[in-house]
């Protein structure tokens, strides 16, 4: 929502939003609502720059064929080495759980093999790429082509790896 930094918002219809009006401060209509993140200058300068950049054309699309080159080589490989795992979640924010059986819910992601996960993980995070327990990966317009080759060759020798 901020580009990065931390921010926090309240959204809802206009009738309940209505209550934190300062308009109506002192009448029993009113709400005061703080946040230590609300406001914040450089977090709301960068959440309206982000919010410009997201209006952008094709932006989504971008994102999104970034994440789906992410997970359809991440499968491939996976499965090449025949390592059981499930890729979960969308094109722009995915994980992948170590099971050979279907993961459709929380509950689901219990039965995976979280020790595989660490390994993966760490073994990522040493070829310079970040995910960490229980983060997922997270595509962005940051990402180049040349980034999401570059993670795809980590995905590579993190993989090839776990089978030893």
């Amino acid at each position: 929502m901020a580009g990065g930094y931390p921010l926090a918002a309240v959204c809802g219809r206009a009738e309940i939003m209505s209550a934190f009006d300062s308009k109506n401060e002192g009448s029993d209509a009113y709400v005061n609502q703080m946040g230590t993140l609300n406001g914040a200058p450089v977090a709301c300068a960068a959440g309206l720059a982000t919010l410009e950049v997201l209006r952008q054309d094709d932006v989504y699309n971008r994102i999104k064929s970034k994440g789906s080159r992410l997970r359809r080589e991440l499968k491939t490989i996976l499965d090449n080495e025949e390592i059981p795992a499930q890729i979960c979640g969308d094109d722009m924010i995915f994980d992948v759980y170590f099971s050979d059986k279907p993961i459709t819910t929380y509950r689901s992601t219990m039965s995976s093999d979280k020790v595989m996960m660490h390994k993966f993980n760490a073994m990522l995070l040493e070829e310079g790429v970040l995910k960490g327990w229980p983060q997922k990966i997270y595509p962005s317009l940051a990402h180049s082509d040349s980034d999401i080759t570059d993670t795809i060759r980590a995905f590579e020798r993190a993989v090839q790896r776990l089978k030893t």
